[in-house]
């Protein structure tokens, strides 16, 4: 199984990457990247984002670049398209690839999902498992759970993975999570404060996270194309939903 991403060292050239996964047994790890070509030179301006009176607005509201909240948010749309659009050229065009992830974040409405099964950041603590079930209860399909730490070294938790179809219409169960894992319990908090989220973080079974405040306010989206080295069939999308953010980018969006 690949897990196919796109990058580029500036705005215009996109190659892809890929992630080798092996399976062993139960046991499924991401072993590291690499990049084949052609390199492939791709048009950064986002006509469908810049020509529609309908999307814009939606993509500021919901999925806005968080660096900058009151720009227009252009460099960050054009960046998620390099970065992971392209990659589903052949599924979603430019503008069914927001649009897709729009609809996904109303339709889903994690937010609400959470809020009621009863999980809130009120300062008590979930475990993860309740946090797992009610979003499977909401969904109807199984979320991988990711957590990062805030500045203070606590975990709390990151990003919710679901998966859909190789056409990004229906939902269905993951065929591999990403690597990485929670601790048993989670802890909601009022605190804004999260470390950088690229930085994963393995967890003791008896170490407590918290959910960041910020969820009530806003989820950001990703949408990222995996496709498998043996068929076709296998291919399917990872639909992400971030609950924390980079403690660099708190002041920025404390007016949000």
């Amino acid at each position: 199984m690949f897990w196919v991403m796109s990058s580029g060292p500036d705005h215009t050239v996109t190659q892809n990457i890929v992630a080798v996964i092996q399976q062993q047994g139960s046991q499924t790890q991401i072993l590291g990247f690499m990049g084949f070509g052609p390199i492939t030179r791709m048009d950064h301006t986002l006509l469908a984002v810049n020509q529609s009176h309908l999307i814009n607005p939606r993509l500021q509201k919901d999925w806005p670049t968080l660096a900058c909240p009151s720009g227009s948010g252009t460099k960050f749309w054009a960046h998620e398209w390099e970065k992971h659009g392209t990659c589903s050229l052949d599924v979603l065009g430019q503008r069914d690839y927001f649009v897709t992830g729009l609809n996904l974040k109303n339709q889903i409405n994690l937010l609400q999902v959470l809020k009621t099964a009863g999980i809130e950041p009120n300062g008590q603590t979930y475990t993860l498992g309740s946090i797992k079930d009610a979003i499977k209860q909401g969904v109807g399909f199984t979320p991988f759970v990711e957590c990062n730490v805030d500045e203070s070294r606590n975990s709390q938790l990151y990003q919710i993975y679901l998966c859909l179809d190789k056409m990004a219409s229906n939902l269905i169960e993951c065929p591999i999570f990403p690597h990485g894992k929670c601790g048993s319990h989670i802890e909601s908090s009022n605190r804004d404060q999260s470390d950088h989220p690229s930085e994963k973080h393995t967890l003791r079974e008896r170490e407590r996270m918290k959910i960041s405040s910020f969820i009530t306010k806003l989820l950001a989206v990703e949408l990222l194309f995996a496709a498998s080295a043996l068929s076709q069939d296998f291919d399917f999308f990872y639909f992400v939903q971030q609950v924390s953010f980079p403690k660099s980018l708190l002041p920025n969006l404390s007016h949000i």
